[in-house]
């Protein structure tokens, strides 16, 4: 969230912003297919789960600490962005906004829509290896493997949506994925056992 902050907030080109999101986006699979080969060795080497737990912990501690350090010059440029459009004081007030108007604006629906989209990915994403067993009968660690390989798979997917995204604009890559998943959604309904 904070280096997306700092992407968008840094005053780029649109084309320039798109690609560097798309980058940035990597961090998810690459983290996932390199955290499986972290917990794989770990429990190769004997490790107990709560011992690779805390390797994991580690090492999320770790990266969080270099993003801390690494993001200083970008946190500047978005801090002088925000400074350069501070209003003057002589400059006559706003009207107070309520936050039932900001909920009931174009801002809150799409807050709202992303907020519902959000939830729903991570609970289903939450529940993947329950559901791979219990649908499928996929041991949870194969469907974990699967999931990790699926994550490979689509590194390529994010350079194309934002090379895509930065020659047409957000909206048509947007919905285009969503009516991607949404496809895949009712696909994966129409699988035995699937209800």
């Amino acid at each position: 969230v904070l280096n997306t902050t700092f992407v968008v907030g840094s005053g780029l080109d649109h084309e320039t912003q798109a690609k560097k999101l798309a980058l940035l986006q990597l961090s998810l699979p690459a983290g996932q297919v390199l955290g499986l080969a972290v917990v794989a060795a770990s429990a190769a080497a004997g490790l107990s789960i709560s011992g690779i737990f805390l390797v994991m912990a580690a090492a999320t501690l770790a990266f969080t600490a270099v993003v801390y350090f690494v993001n200083g010059a970008a946190a500047g440029r978005v801090h002088a962005v925000a400074l350069s459009k501070v209003l003057d004081y002589d400059e006559a007030p706003t009207a107070r906004v309520s936050v039932r108007a900001v909920l009931i604006s174009q801002f809150g629906l799409a807050l709202t829509l992303t907020f519902l989209l959000m939830l729903s990915a991570e609970g289903i994403e939450s529940q993947y290896a329950s559901y791979m067993e219990s649908v499928f009968g996929l041991a949870p660690e194969l469907s974990a493997t699967g999931l990790s390989v699926i994550m490979l798979i689509t590194i390529p997917l994010y350079l194309v949506a934002g090379r895509w995204t930065a020659r047409s604009g957000p909206k048509v890559p947007l919905v285009a994925s969503a009516v991607m998943r949404a496809l895949a959604g009712a696909g994966l309904l129409l699988l035995p056992k699937s209800a």
